[in-house]
């Protein structure tokens, strides 16, 4: 769910290296709540038919185990979310960065929270997160378009259209790697697709930057709605 890069540096960087024991929570967690939110639901199918009949109180009182489930997914979320953006911070000090730059995801606040774990993440919660941390150690943080922030090469900025996430997913390797980024323009060649978009975010007025290039290319840019 983060990968952070630096922008006076190809080799500073956190990801799924440094994420994977967090990664593994993220994947024990999802295959556990799903697995005991399936088991409850199959217990009382039935028991739920018999006591909307009645009136629906027996329901209300079989809902309370997946309610309680929720709350533990609801605490997970908020744990992991707080491990991530304290390690982005650590690093961010480490680096002396004094502007966090950071997707703007919050025009989709309410399509990411309440899902499971490993299938979304809770990005809004994360961002805040980050947002609270970074003011205490005096980091600015600024939200950037995300528009085309995972198409555009960091090397050379040409904007590879067809590397959409539904062309990553149709083209990833057998052995269950990430689709790598290749540059249809330059020599940039297998570039991690995730470490070539936090690149991108380190650049200044990189949505700027972004703007101009499409108007270049010809590729029409969305315009936010007010």
């Amino acid at each position: 769910p983060l990968f952070a890069a630096v922008s006076n540096s190809e080799h500073a960087r956190i990801g799924r290296r440094e994420f994977a024991p967090i990664t593994e929570q993220v994947r024990r967690l999802q295959s556990q709540t799903i697995a005991r939110r399936n088991k409850i639901l199959r217990g009382g199918k039935d028991s739920f038919v018999k006591d909307s009949i009645r009136g629906g109180h027996g329901r209300k009182r079989r809902m309370k185990p997946i309610e309680r489930l929720q709350q533990k997914i609801d605490n997970a979320y908020k744990t992991l979310n707080h491990q991530l953006s304290r390690k982005l911070i650590d690093f961010a000090v480490e680096q002396k960065a004094g502007t966090i730059q950071l997707e703007d995801l919050s025009s989709i606040k309410e399509v990411l929270t309440g899902t499971f774990l490993g299938q979304r993440w809770r990005y809004y919660e994360l961002q805040e997160f980050i947002k609270y941390k970074a003011k205490e150690v005096g980091i600015k943080v600024r939200m950037i378009d995300p528009q085309y922030t995972s198409r555009r090469c960091c090397s050379c900025g040409y904007i590879h259209e067809k590397f959409t996430r539904k062309y990553r997913d149709q083209n990833k390797p057998k052995d269950g790697g990430v689709c790598l980024f290749d540059c249809p323009e330059c020599d940039a060649k297998e570039v991690d697709p995730d470490y070539n978009a936090a690149r991108n975010l380190t650049v200044k007025d990189i949505d700027k930057k972004i703007k101009k290039q499409c108007q270049k290319q010809g590729i029409k840019v969305k315009t936010k709605k007010a």
